[in-house]
């Protein structure tokens, strides 16, 4: 055996070494813990689809509770729900996606991702998931992103070595008994990601909530007319875009929020959704959305309707929507961050 073999040789098997450390770490780190409490609507959603899931989870609460509507062009607006009403949100979450919309701060989907207030309620759901085991600390992950381009360099180096600088291999079957190891390190080393950011036992709760509840899946013909609010939150943050369609299609067209989740790589295949997700800016949805009858998705909804609770909601129009007077009455309406 020559030289250059050798080297090949002990390159490889120190790659390999540097492999099985590296997934040993992977999986220790991945694996987290159990939960040991029903996880919230919100954090089924988070761990699905990050924060874009979890505000579209939080606005459909706000929409049971009539607290928010949508006007013509796309943009939200926040009124007081009725007082003697029983409510849906309550969670820190709802009480600043609602501030965001009645302050003035947020109409659209864009302006509440950005706001400090709502970034702030989603960084607490996220740490409370992080403190369960179930989601990957932020450094956490860049350990496994540095582990995963150690391994991407050692290979670039036998590559650089073996085929640029040593070039004592001509012929194709000398090259591929060159080329096959390094392409299996390489083949290794994108297996070394730190995935979508939940451990596996955050992934195991979310298969386990779903497969609790297929009586909202839509793609199994479930129906969301009549269900509880908190039937109808937890069917958005498993199904996502589906299931949104299925509660109220015509607000969440009119504000893009198929468009918003299809950006979080979920809404395409939580419930099997196929029709339109509005238009790309996630902002306003195309005139056809509005044009009156069946809108489908078990809801029947007409344009310029009144802003109203529950399931019977109208888009479209000035008076599709009032904005709140006051952004300390808003507030307290939904629950308020409490």
């Amino acid at each position: 055996m020559d030289e250059t073999l050798w080297l090949l040789t002990l390159h490889f098997l120190v790659g390999l070494v540097l492999v099985a450390v590296l997934w040993r770490r992977r999986s220790a780190l991945l694996r987290g813990t159990p939960p040991t409490r029903d996880l919230h609507p919100y954090e089924i959603a988070y761990l699905q689809g990050g924060g874009r899931h979890a505000i579209a989870a939080s606005l459909a609460a706000l929409r049971l509770d009539g607290a928010v509507d949508a006007h013509g062009d796309g943009r939200m607006a926040a009124a007081p729900p009725p007082s003697d009403a029983p409510r849906t949100a309550g969670h820190p979450l709802d009480g600043a996606v609602f501030g965001a919309i009645a302050g003035g701060r947020a109409g659209t989907l864009a302006e509440l991702t950005a706001d400090t207030g709502v970034s702030a309620a989603l960084d607490g759901l996220r740490d409370g998931l992080i403190e369960q085991g179930l989601l990957i600390r932020l450094g956490l992950r860049t350990a496994l992103w540095t582990s995963q381009w150690l391994l991407r360099a050692w290979v670039l180096a036998g590559f650089v070595y073996f085929f640029l600088i040593n070039d004592a291999y001509h012929g194709l079957p000398k090259f591929l008994m060159v080329f096959a190891p390094l392409a299996a390190l390489s083949w290794a080393a994108s297996g070394l990601g730190a995935g979508r950011g939940a451990t596996k036992e955050g992934e195991r709760a979310v298969e386990q909530a779903r497969s609790a509840a297929p009586h909202l899946d839509p793609a199994q013909g479930a129906s969301y007319e009549g269900l509880g609010g908190p039937a109808v939150v937890l069917g958005v943050a498993l199904f996502g875009t589906a299931a949104l369609m299925a509660f109220d299609e015509m607000f969440a067209q009119t504000v893009g929020l198929g468009r918003y989740l299809q950006l979080t790589g979920v809404a395409a295949v939580s419930g099997g959704y196929t029709g339109s997700a509005c238009s790309a800016s996630a902002v306003v949805c195309s005139s056809g959305s509005c044009g009156g009858g069946d809108s489908g998705g078990g809801h029947h909804h007409s344009c310029g309707g009144g802003s109203g609770g529950g399931h019977h909601h109208g888009c479209g129009g000035s008076s599709c929507g009032s904005s709140c007077g006051g952004g300390s009455s808003c507030g307290s309406s939904c629950g308020g961050g409490s």
